[in-house]
């Protein structure tokens, strides 16, 4: 099993359409078929460098759940590019990029775009969108609200040996912990620093040489 996660606010839908037709093109179908997409939504790309993407919504306009439908379907429609028409799948797992885009942890907003997506999951119209749900950068009081609505099956939050503030922000690894115990999948990110590293301002090799000595016992470069 391997998934391939990406997002709309990367590149676009050109990503969800080039992953679409490298496992429509791929010899062996079933590994293909144990291939997943994974997607996100709720940002929009402003400008062309790696840091400038930001949310569709903000705390005064928040994302509505007719906007999120739309988000999700393009997505639905990329990745199915290349798939026949009886043959188009459910989008494997959608997370929100940031779910302050769709306003505070108690909002009615919130909820109403919950119960959209719950409603995207569902067959009972024959147009079943979304096969799992998740969220990303998110903190205990949007993850709990969420549950409270819709199966959460994942966050995707920040997680290094550079960055720990997300799993210690409400007590010492509250959200890892509540991941763990809430048996919600936990997928880290910018494990090695991220941003910080690609634009200099985190001296990788200085602060930690011994995942230096790590990567290059394994044959890797990490410059």
């Amino acid at each position: 099993f391997r998934y391939y996660v990406q997002a709309p606010a990367f590149a676009y839908h050109y990503v969800e359409r080039l992953l679409s037709q490298a496992m429509e093109d791929y010899h062996d179908k079933d590994i293909a078929s144990k291939c997943k997409i994974a997607t996100k939504g709720g940002m929009r790309r402003s400008g062309n460098t790696s840091s400038s993407w930001r949310p569709r919504g903000n705390k005064n306009v928040p994302l509505n759940p007719e906007q999120v439908e739309g988000l999700i379907r393009d997505s639905h429609t990329a990745i199915n590019t290349f798939s026949s028409s009886t043959d188009k799948k459910p989008i494997y797992l959608y997370q929100f990029h940031h779910p302050e885009s769709f306003g505070s942890p108690e909002s009615d907003n919130y909820r109403n775009v919950l119960e959209r997506i719950r409603e995207l999951q569902s067959d009972c119209h024959g147009d079943q969108l979304i096969e799992h749900f998740g969220l990303c950068n998110a903190d205990l009081n949007y993850i709990r609200e969420a549950q409270k609505v819709i199966k959460v099956s994942s966050v995707q939050n920040p997680l290094s040996v550079q960055k720990k503030k997300w799993i210690a922000s409400q007590g010492n690894n509250a959200v890892l912990e509540y991941c763990k115990a809430n048996d919600i999948l936990f997928i880290a990110y910018a494990c090695l620093g991220g941003l910080q590293v690609r634009q200099k301002k985190l001296d990788f090799a200085t602060k930690y040489p011994s995942l230096i000595k790590i990567a290059k016992d394994y044959g890797e470069n990490f410059d």
